[in-house]
């Protein structure tokens, strides 16, 4: 799931004032929204929409696309050992258990434990390795959407065991989510360094209720033409921290340097 934004400005209508009263609706996929309506023969709006829209993105170790979740192996529990990927050239993977939880009011609890991560492909010295989970989404501006495990000390297959929360609303259902998942070398004093990442739809969680995700870490995220029309759109709203939070998600991609000083 990524955000679509539209801004709904004015128009210029052909006939007498007293003739109108317009308002502009609006279909993306299977949502749909609609503005105010406005008398006359040149209605204002100027209302701003944000629309959910799939297929706009996958995570792609070199030669696999993992749109939807493709490549991601599930098992029952963090002990039970999913078959062996073949096809897949990633730089690592991260293991980590989600599971959904309905409640009472109608909102939902997703809880994610981040088990470990495996085989992480990075040549450094003094490597740090950590996880980030990002809850992507409508209706999450006033909802915590980033964890961060704390990093460990030169390993190249982490152990984690942490676990994290997030909250949904009743505005729409966990289907209308994705969970984003970042691995990096921790860096003091300067930026960190993103070493893979990794997506899941919560849609393919819902059925199953919980489950332990094996997933194949990719070194970006790659964005169709919908997509980066969405990141085209989402740049220029200066004052918005999701949106901008959003573009930088989708924009990440494996650092060159892998670790080593520049």
């Amino acid at each position: 799931m990524s955000l679509l934004c539209v801004g709904v400005k004015k128009a210029k209508l052909d006939g007498p004032q007293e003739k109108f009263n317009t308002y502009v609706s609006l279909k993306v996929q299977n949502v749909k929204s609609t503005t105010i309506a406005v008398r006359g023969n040149l209605p204002s709006w100027e209302q701003d929409f944000m629309l959910g829209v799939e297929c706009c993105n996958s995570v792609a170790p070199e030669k696999l696309l993992l749109h939807g979740g493709k490549g991601v192996r599930y098992t029952l529990n963090e002990d039970t050992l999913p078959e062996k990927a073949s096809g897949v050239e990633a730089v690592g993977e991260v293991v980590m258990h989600v599971e959904v939880l309905p409640q009472p009011n109608g909102e939902h609890k997703v809880t994610v434990k981040v088990v470990s991560a495996n085989d992480l492909k990075w040549q450094t010295q003094g490597f740090r390795p950590f996880v980030e989970v990002f809850l992507i989404g409508p209706h999450l501006s006033d909802k915590k959407r980033k964890f961060a495990t704390k990093s460990k000390n030169n390993t190249w297959s982490p152990k984690f065991s942490e676990s994290f929360q997030y909250a949904l609303g009743t505005e729409v259902g966990p289907e209308s989510y994705e969970l984003q998942v970042c691995v990096k070398d921790y860096c003091f004093a300067r930026e960190d360094r993103t070493v893979g990442m990794a997506l899941i739809q919560m849609k393919d969680m819902v059925s199953r209720g919980s489950a332990t995700c094996w997933m194949p870490l990719g070194k970006r995220v790659h964005m169709d033409e919908t997509g980066l029309t969405v990141l085209r759109i989402l740049s220029q709203r200066n004052n918005d921290d999701v949106a901008k939070e959003f573009v930088k998600l989708k924009s990440d991609q494996r650092s060159t340097e892998e670790g080593r000083a520049s």
